[in-house]
């Protein structure tokens, strides 16, 4: 080849090459933006290797540094523990040929929460044997918690509307029996030529319209509460709920020589009305001491948690209890009492089982006669 043969052949062969690379990034690039636009980050496994390789959209999503070397048996750290046996059966049916999708909850690199959604197909060999996993990540975070929320919400709204459905049932009773009532002593009364049984029958019907009024008043408590209830929740520091509970309840504290220990230090906040926390919290301290064990110094534990992502409250007192096993289908509806005291209403528990379940929260109890009762409250 002579000499200017031999530089065009260069020539061509470099602008071979460089095309090549133009290619090869504009072949590229497409898809590395399609990975960082869409969130989604892949990964593989490779059992002949036995290597694990993120890429950088992955490493991203869950935070990992450059220096981390990502490894089979490392993995587990990714996923709470509740999660981590499902996960390993899942990659273990891959390594057997079954392709699969999971939402899992998961902790970055900095142990942060996140809901990841985790896909893989199994790498097979010319043999069919498979040889590694191939998979992609997503940060779902966003979507599962709104499908949890609205979970929950549509589970409160039933609890709810459930309450509200016996709250009429039973005023609707009432309000008709009261009627009947009062309709039976006005013909009785027409009837009647006896004065001492004409003013027997009056003071029948003043205790008639008393009944009345109550009956109307709950009904009007319950009618505010969900009124107040469309409103936007507001930071409650129950420190502050709790002080001003114990200064409205100061004198009953002191003439029963209750002892109060509370510890918000896990949870200070909750998301809820002051108003309504102030009642809840209220109520249930009075009933604890009013319904306190003759044998034993009260006692009520007021404190804050956060469990399962569960935001709770829990009082717990060391009464009198309740027999749960007679009383629990029961316990928070109208009108209804546990114990024989004369000042019982059986309307206070109804009031706070309302007020939670208006702000989408639930309440439950446990209880154990003669040993005490446990609330707990979810926000």
């Amino acid at each position: 080849m002579n000499f200017l043969a031999q530089r065009r052949s260069n020539f061509l062969l470099k602008q071979d090459k460089s095309n090549t690379q133009v290619r090869t990034e504009s072949t590229n690039a497409p898809a590395i933006n399609v990975s960082r636009l869409s969130g989604i980050g892949s990964w593989k496994i490779d059992f002949i290797e036995k290597t694990t390789h993120f890429d950088a959209q992955t490493r991203k999503l869950l935070q990992i540094p450059t220096d981390f070397r990502p490894s089979l048996h490392k993995l587990d750290q990714f996923y709470f523990e509740e999660f981590r046996e499902k996960a390993v059966q899942v990659f273990y049916e891959c390594r057997e040929g079954n392709s699969f999708s999971v939402i899992s909850k998961m902790k970055n690199y900095q142990k942060r929460e996140l809901w990841g959604k985790i896909t893989g197909e199994p790498i097979y060999n010319e043999k069919r044997q498979v040889i590694g996993i191939l998979g992609i990540f997503q940060d779902v975070t966003a979507e599962k918690e709104q499908e949890l929320q609205l979970k929950q919400t549509i589970a409160q709204l039933k609890n709810q509307n459930g309450s509200l459905q016996n709250f009429a049932k039973i005023t609707s009773h009432n309000l008709r029996s009261l009627a009947n009532n009062l309709q039976l002593s006005l013909e009785l009364l027409h009837g009647s030529d006896s004065v001492e049984e004409q003013s027997e029958l009056l003071n029948g019907m003043s205790q008639i319209s008393e009944n009345f009024n109550t009956t109307i008043h709950h009904l009007n408590k319950v009618l505010a509460i969900q009124g107040k209830a469309r409103g936007e929740k507001e930071p409650v520091v129950l420190k502050e709920v709790l002080e001003s509970v114990l200064h409205l309840e100061h004198d009953l504290i002191l003439e029963t020589d209750t002892e109060v220990y509370s510890d918000f230090s896990e949870l200070p906040v909750v998301p809820h009305l002051t108003e309504f926390m102030e009642f809840v919290i209220r109520e249930l301290l009075v009933n604890a001491i009013t319904y306190r064990s003759p044998n034993r110094k009260p006692e009520i534990n007021i404190y804050s948690s956060i469990e399962n992502d569960k935001k709770l409250l829990t009082i717990k007192d060391n009464g009198l209890g309740i027999d749960m096993s007679k009383h629990e289908a029961r316990l928070f509806h109208l009108y209804q009492t546990f114990h024989d005291r004369p000042e019982a209403s059986g309307v206070g528990l109804f009031l706070v089982r309302n007020k939670i379940e208006a702000m989408l929260g639930a309440i439950s109890v446990k209880s154990e006669v003669d040993k005490g009762t446990t609330f707990q409250i979810e926000f």
